[in-house]
């Protein structure tokens, strides 16, 4: 799936894109901020276990119910959580 069809099928069902592709960042600020919802995995370790665990953390902290998760960027590497919300 082209990242277009990703954003459009993202937009139409509500639904968050979670990628270890560092485009998506970029099109989030450049065209798309706050009209979707955009968890970019930049992690040493991208294998499933590794990406399970660090998402189940951040979706498990105080610091996912503090944004809407469908307007924003959110950032999780292997040391910290960036947050970017419209």
């Amino acid at each position: 799936m082209s990242d277009e069809e990703a954003i459009k099928l993202s937009k139409s069902q509500k639904r968050i894109i979670v990628t270890h592709d560092l485009d998506y960042g970029e099109i989030y600020y450049l065209k798309e901020q706050g009209k979707i919802g955009v968890i970019q995995l930049r992690l040493t370790d991208q294998t499933t276990q590794n990406t399970l665990k660090k998402l189940t953390q951040f979706l498990d902290s105080k610091k996912s119910k503090s944004v809407e998760l469908n307007e924003s960027l959110i950032v999780i590497s292997d040391k910290k959580i960036r947050l970017f919300s419209p």
